[in-house]
């Protein structure tokens, strides 16, 4: 819903289009970046620092919605979105061990293509109930802020390699 948000805020289609651009760009620095980090400071402080900064970035753009607002929202969701993603197989490894990995990924990955499937249903709901973006956003900040506290609870069931 990004693109129809921001074309309702007043961005020109091109405009707006071109964020999905940006999310992309930085989205390759988002995984090459969270991945050296991971290996010199560990996937916990990674995860979770991608996981509040992406739920923050939601809450900001569900406020703010002039053109560089989306360009810096745009820009920080790649950085973040992606470098949570880049983490997600190695904090499945460690958690649940190597043998499971397969299985547990599996079906992170079918949950995580549901809430894909549904979610944008769900705001486009909440939109047309309410004409505005905001609901849906900051219900995405609250369920990120939930994940970060999910996140602070793991302990690693084996030795992180």
């Amino acid at each position: 819903h990004l693109v129809p948000y921001a074309v309702d805020s007043g961005m020109a289609p091109v405009q707006a289009a071109t964020l999905l651009t940006l999310i992309g760009v930085f989205g390759i620095a988002g995984r090459l970046g969270s991945g050296i980090l991971s290996d010199r400071i560990g996937i916990k402080p990674v995860m979770l620092f991608c996981t509040v900064l992406l739920g923050l970035n939601i809450g900001y753009i569900a406020y703010n919605s002039t053109p560089w607002a989306f360009y810096i929202f745009a820009s920080i969701y790649g950085i973040t979105y992606s470098g949570f993603v880049t983490q997600m197989v190695r904090i499945t490894r460690v958690t649940f061990g190597g043998k499971a990995l397969g299985s547990v990924f599996a079906a992170l990955m079918v949950s995580d293509g549901i809430g894909f499937g549904f979610g944008p249903w769900i705001a486009g709901n909440i939109f047309d109930a309410t004409g505005s973006y905001q609901t849906s956003f900051l219900a995405a900040a609250i369920g990120l802020g939930l994940a970060a506290i999910l996140t602070m609870l793991i302990r690693p069931a084996v030795k992180q390699a």
